[in-house]
C-alpha cells in the first residue's frame, strides 16, 4: 500500500557546557536501521525509571549474624501483631539460626508458641532463655504461663514467684498466681465431678 511519511516529532540539540565546540559526525548522524528499531512502549519506560528510581538492596556482604537475625526478628514481630503466630515462629526460627543465645528471641517464640497453645515448646524456650538471662523478670511470665498450660500448677506458681522476686513492684505476678490457682482449682472440680459421675 501507499505509505505517508509526517513529521510528528521536532528534536532540539542543545550543547552541554562541557561538551561546547564541533561535533563528531558520528553523533549526529545514526544508521536508519537504529532509528527504526522498536523503542518499547510509554509504560515500559516508565517502569524501568521506577526501577532505577528504587532504592537498592542494602548490601549484605558486611552482615554480621545480628544483622542478619534483626532483618528476621523485624518480620517476626510484625507477623506477631497481625496475629499470624505461626508465620511469626518461623521467622524467630530463622533469627535464632544466627544468634542462638539471644534470650528475647527465645522469650518472644515462647509467646508465640503460648498463642497456639504449644506449650512445651513454649516451657523450653523460656526456660533456656531464663539459663541464658537468669535476671530478667519477663522470662518468668512465659514460663509460668507455659507450665500453667501443661497444668504443672504448682511449678507455675513458683515460677510466678520467682519473677516477683526480682520485680517486686509489678502486679501482674499476683493475677498471674491468681489465674493459676483458679484453673488448678477449676481442673480438680472437674476431676471430682467426673469421679462422682463414675459411681453412679
Amino acid at each position: 500500500g501507499t505509505m505517508e511519511t509526517l513529521p510528528c516529532l521536532d528534536v532540539s540539540l542543545v550543547k552541554a557546557p562541557d561538551s561546547l565546540g564541533v561535533w563528531e559526525d558520528d553523533i549526529l548522524y545514526a544508521e536508519e536501521h537504529t532509528l527504526n528499531q522498536p523503542q518499547g512502549t510509554l509504560e515500559e519506560y516508565e517502569e524501568e525509571q521506577l526501577r532505577l528510581e528504587r532504592e537498592p538492596s542494602p548490601d549484605k556482604e558486611d552482615w554480621t549474624p545480628d544483622d542478619w537475625a534483626d532483618e528476621q526478628k523485624e518480620k517476626a514481630d510484625a507477623a506477631f501483631k497481625e496475629g499470624s503466630y505461626r508465620d511469626a515462629i518461623v521467622y524467630y526460627t530463622r533469627a535464632l539460626r544466627h544468634t542462638p543465645m539471644n534470650e528475647k528471641l527465645l522469650s518472644n517464640r515462647s509467646a508465640a508458641y503460648l498463642k497456639i497453645t504449644q506449650y512445651q515448646l513454649a516451657f523450653d524456650d523460656a526456660d533456656k532463655a531464663q539459663k541464658i538471662q537468669p535476671g530478667w523478670s519477663k522470662i518468668y511470665f512465659r514460663k509460668g504461663q507455659a507450665l500453667r498450660g501443661l497444668k504443672r500448677f504448682d511449678d507455675a506458681i513458683a515460677a510466678f514467684r520467682e519473677g516477683k522476686a526480682i520485680d517486686p513492684g509489678n502486679a501482674e505476678w499476683e493475677r498471674e498466681e491468681k489465674r493459676t490457682k483458679d484453673a488448678q482449682a477449676a481442673l480438680e472440680e472437674r476431676r471430682r465431678a467426673k469421679v462422682a459421675e463414675g459411681k453412679r
